[in-house]
C-alpha cells in the first residue's frame, strides 16, 4: 500500500488536527449550527477565497476562531495553527479529497 506524498509531508497526529479543523467547519455548515461562528469565519468564506490566498485565510481563521464565536468554539480552536504550507496544499489532492476543498481557481465545489 502506497502513502500518498502530503501524508508524508506532516505528521500523522498533525494532519489528523489539520483534519480535525476543517470537518469542524464543513460539518458546521452541513448541521446549519454555523451560528456558533462569527460571520466571516466559516466554511464557505474558506471555500470562497482564490487558491493562492486560501491557506493565509485558514491561517487567520483557526486564530480568529480561537478567540471569537460560541464557547465551544473558542475551546475546540484555542491555541489553534496550521503547519501546512503552500507546498503541501500543492502536493495534495487540495486540501483532504473527501472535503473537496479546491485549491484550483477554475474547481470549487464542497462535500460530495
Amino acid at each position: 500500500m502506497a502513502i500518498a506524498p502530503y501524508i508524508l509531508a506532516l505528521p500523522h497526529l498533525i494532519y489528523v488536527i489539520e483534519l480535525t479543523y476543517l470537518l469542524f467547519l464543513k460539518m458546521a455548515k452541513e448541521t446549519r449550527t454555523e451560528n456558533l461562528l462569527p460571520e466571516g469565519y466559516r466554511w464557505d468564506d474558506l471555500e470562497s477565497k482564490a487558491a493562492l490566498d486560501r491557506l493565509e485565510f485558514y491561517k487567520l481563521l483557526l486564530i480568529h476562531l480561537g478567540s471569537r464565536g460560541s464557547t465551544l468554539v473558542k475551546e475546540i480552536f484555542a491555541n489553534a495553527n496550521s503547519s501546512m504550507k503552500l507546498a503541501y496544499l500543492a502536493a495534495w489532492p487540495p486540501f483532504p479529497r473527501a472535503l473537496k476543498l479546491s485549491i484550483s481557481e477554475t474547481s470549487s465545489s464542497g462535500l460530495v
